[in-house]
């Protein structure tokens, strides 16, 4: 948001934007429905209000809901909307999932360095965990 929205986000007080806020409690929803899919479909978080910010691809002034998107082609991955990339949503969870991947073999590391024999396999979680 901050890379988005630049000081209209940083400015707003932790109290609308930060844990426990209407703000976080809509991004939370969202989280926890979101599921990638071969459509346009467009989440509105809010309300919050940012003062400089007008009418935009990812903002609604006049609602005060900020949008995230998922314009992605499933079947190619390629985007097929051009105001909008992967780094709206897919982009929020790609890097916590990459963190989990590398955490995930690091342990496994650890573990085979200890003589301990490992069940799972690493390309198989990591492929779960970026197609869901």
């Amino acid at each position: 948001m901050q890379e988005r929205f630049g000081s209209a986000f940083e400015e707003i007080k932790m109290v609308r934007k930060g844990p426990g806020s209407r703000f976080m409690n809509a991004w939370e929803s969202v989280k926890r429905s979101f599921v990638p899919q071969d459509d346009d479909r467009t989440y509105e978080i809010g309300p919050l209000k940012m003062d400089g910010v007008g009418d935009s691809a990812w903002y609604d002034e006049e609602e005060a809901m900020v949008k995230l998107t998922w314009f992605v082609d499933m079947q190619s991955g390629e985007n097929v909307a051009d105001c909008h990339s992967r780094t709206d949503i897919y982009g929020l969870f790609e890097p916590v999932v990459h963190e989990i991947i590398r955490l995930v073999s690091e342990q496994k590391d650890q573990a085979m360095h200890s003589g301990h024999s490992i069940d799972v396999s690493l390309p198989m979680i990591a492929r779960h965990l970026l197609s869901s």
